[in-house]
């Protein structure tokens, strides 16, 4: 295997919430990683894998002082992929420090070109501005993927939109977007949440 495809399989296995098969596979090829200048992004997946996968309160906080500090090691490298930026993102909300994971979402977002990410990054960060009940930017993220090709987007968009405008008292907008909603083929448990 080569270092490229150890460090491919692991982002696969924590993108699929695997932190065991994560961790596995950066370990049993950790040799391949001494000495390069990947060492520290294998480093920091393979930490990440075991904070993820930790359920002792002590390894997980043990494994929290590694990860940031890989973190920091790495984060400030422009030639990290919008990928790793998301699972850096994904490290440090898992950490509590949800600014710095906003950070990431938005630098990931700035250079990444594939729709896929590009829509499951705004959506990310979408979600953290709801989060911390800035539902005007959590608006401004929903209604860019609202205007997509996708159509399962955009009508989760829009509903996520729908939620938004509730919260910040803007009635007639959220009337407006739920007619729009339910004018459209909404699947049953979608039609619940609108109305």
């Amino acid at each position: 295997l080569t270092k490229q495809a150890v460090l491919q399989q692991t982002r696969i296995y924590l993108l699929e919430n695997k932190p065991f098969a994560a961790n596995q596979a950066v370990f049993q090829q950790r040799r391949l990683f001494a000495g390069s200048e990947e060492k520290a992004l294998a480093g920091f997946l393979g930490s990440l894998s075991r904070f993820l996968g930790s359920e002792l309160p002590e390894a997980k906080r043990n494994e929290s002082y590694r990860l940031v500090t890989l973190i920091e090691a790495i984060e400030g490298v422009p030639e990290i992929s919008p990928i790793d930026r998301y699972l850096i993102s994904r490290a440090w909300q898992s950490l509590g420090f949800d600014g710095k994971a906003s950070s990431q979402l938005e630098t990931a977002l700035a250079n990444c070109t594939e729709t896929y990410w590009r829509e499951r990054l705004l959506f990310e960060l979408a979600i953290q501005h709801q989060r911390h009940r800035d539902y005007q930017e959590a608006i401004r993220c929903y209604q860019h993927l609202a205007r997509g090709g996708n159509l399962e987007t955009a009508t989760t968009a829009k509903i996520q939109i729908l939620e938004a405008q509730l919260e910040l008292r803007q009635f007639s907008e959220a009337i407006a977007t739920g007619r729009e909603l339910l004018a459209a083929k909404l699947a049953p448990e979608q039609k619940k949440s609108v109305l």
